[in-house]
């Protein structure tokens, strides 16, 4: 398969952006001083960037801060004793291992469709750059970083829907009486999965 010429020009501005955003965000937190004000981001985000980041929930944030904490998991803590907390933590620990694994798969995936790498040297090459910028900034580079990767959403999204539109499978004009495609027996499964989260959302998807 031959390189996609365009896609790999977008691609490289799109991780030097993310590095270099990821860089300038690490300088800005590298005069905190403790570990609590480098993944907090000292907790003076802004309301602009916490309301890009989901991080500025307008109902509970604000009792959070006062109180100090550092996770969702400590008011229960507080109530319920550590054994509670300990068990929350479960759950919410293995939806983001598996979250963090979805994602990079798909980013890794992407990549290879682009530039016709090796999956798994994609995949390793997009968590390598997640993990350097995170480890140089902390919260205040994943916050910028997903301004970024935000606004690059918006505009991809747009660019896109007219090429969506004109797609064979796509009727605008009337409501089509068969499914297009089919679903074999042994994706009934996979695809009733999909079908729940996509209506009901799922644990890796409330962080």
């Amino acid at each position: 398969m031959a390189v996609n010429i365009a896609g790999l020009i977008s691609v490289l501005v799109f991780y030097i952006l993310i590095l270099v955003i990821g860089i300038y965000a690490g300088r800005k937190s590298s005069k905190s001083k403790s570990l609590t004000e480098i993944f907090l981001a000292d907790r003076k985000m802004g309301t602009v960037v916490s309301l890009f980041t989901i991080t500025g929930g307008y109902f509970f944030c604000p009792k959070m801060r006062r109180a100090n904490y550092v996770t969702m998991f400590d008011p229960f803590q507080d109530r319920y004793g550590t054994r509670v907390g300990a068990l929350m933590c479960i759950p919410q620990f293995l939806a983001d291992l598996f979250w963090a694994a979805a994602i990079l798969s798909a980013l890794g995936s992407t990549v290879h469709i682009i530039l016709d790498m090796d999956k798994t040297l994609s995949i390793v090459m997009s968590a390598v750059i997640a993990v350097l910028y995170t480890f140089l900034g902390g919260l205040w580079s994943v916050a910028w970083t997903d301004v970024v990767q935000l606004i690059c959403l918006a505009v991809g999204l747009a660019i896109a829907a007219p090429f969506a539109l004109m797609h064979p499978a796509v009727d605008l004009t009337s409501i089509q009486d068969t499914w297009q495609g089919e679903i074999t027996p042994g994706q009934i499964g996979i695809f009733i999965d999909v079908y729940c989260l996509i209506v009901l959302g799922g644990t890796t998807w409330q962080v």
